[in-house]
């Protein structure tokens, strides 16, 4: 054998050696099984080099459930369209101030709603004839009488009282109550029907964030609560709400968050969508690692374990309560317990 066989033998008897060792120590199963899954805790082969490590932490353990709100003002007044028309004009925009009997947006009756009109004077006139000519029959002052109540019938669909002054002119719809406007659904050139909403105005001082939530999934939720909201984009921008009302409904419940403080109200727009985050679970005093250092290892969690001469072993864990940032693990572990980072 020449002198390279040699150090090929003496390297192969050397690994048979330390394997040998190991499977007398306990540390392998020689079927390929580390005893340690059946145990608590399994020693691993001494590892050195720069690997990342983390240490084991002690202490709170939380969740938290983001809910999509809207930034909102309690509605004092609802602005309905008066007859069926086109909007011509809007004179005000959202967050704006408005005084009663302030102009709010200017509507066109409808090319349908001007021919109802002429029908309605047609027949107003069509009585009248009949009842000043003397040689007008029954059956037709009757059948003048039957045009008249069906062109008010129609025209009274439009919305306009029966004595609206005929030609239809423009309508100016005003506020009847002073406020902010919260919520304009209208455009100029927009076509609109009777009654629709067009304008909604709110109580100036009741600025709330307003989030849909099922109370079965998120059980932080409660007045006096306090909870984080954000504008959606602007994250780094968070402010604190205070939970004020809560309306339970039959599928899902209303939350009304107040700023707790006021002067940060002007930050944010009636209408703006925003993040709340409510506190879920909480565990107080628990022992947690980062989740990216937990390892599965035939179906169960570990992590590896550094001890200060540098060897390792594997814990296995059981994991609990989590979030992003943050695992508690129940193991034969110590605060300061130094991980490996995989």
């Amino acid at each position: 054998m020449n002198g390279l066989g040699r150090q090929r033998g003496f390297a192969l008897a050397g690994a048979v050696g330390a394997f040998a060792a190991l499977v007398c120590a306990g540390c392998i199963d020689p079927a390929g099984v580390r005893q340690g899954e059946r145990s608590t805790t399994a020693t691993v082969p001494p590892i050195s080099g720069g690997l990342d490590t983390v240490v084991v932490q002690h202490g709170d353990v939380s969740t938290a459930v983001a809910l999509d709100g809207r930034v909102d003002v309690d509605v004092i007044e609802t602005v309905r369209v008066p007859l069926s028309g086109i909007v011509s004009e809007v004179h005000v925009r959202r967050e704006q101030m408005v005084a009663a009997g302030d102009v709010l947006f200017t509507v066109v009756a409808s090319e349908a709603s001007r021919l109802l009109a002429l029908e309605l004077e047609a027949a107003r006139a069509a009585v009248r004839l009949a009842a000043l000519d003397i040689e007008t029959t029954e059956s037709t002052a009757a059948a003048a009488k039957r045009r008249l109540a069906a062109a008010e019938m129609a025209f009274r669909a439009t919305g306009l009282a029966i004595d609206t002054p005929l030609p239809l002119v423009p309508v100016d719809v005003v506020a009847s109550r002073s406020g902010v406007v919260a919520t304009i659904v209208t455009e100029a050139g927009s076509s609109v029907m009777v009654a629709d909403v067009v304008v909604e105005i709110g109580e100036p001082t009741s600025r709330t964030v307003r989030a849909s939530f099922d109370p079965s999934t998120v059980p932080g939720v409660e007045i006096g609560a306090v909870l984080r909201g954000a504008l959606k984009g602007r994250p780094g921008e968070a402010v604190e709400l205070t939970v004020v009302r809560i309306e339970t409904g039959p599928v899902a419940s209303t939350v009304f968050a107040a700023f707790a403080n006021a002067n940060a109200t002007d930050r944010f727009v009636v209408g703006e969508q925003m993040v709340i985050e409510v506190a879920g679970q909480l565990r107080r005093n628990v022992l947690w690692v980062p989740p990216h250092v937990i390892r599965r290892w035939d179906g169960r969690d570990a992590v590896i374990v550094r001890a200060a001469d540098g060897a390792t072993r594997r814990v296995e864990v059981i994991v609990g309560l989590s979030n992003d940032t943050q695992v508690e693990v129940a193991a034969a572990l110590q605060p300061g317990d130094v991980v490996l980072v995989p």
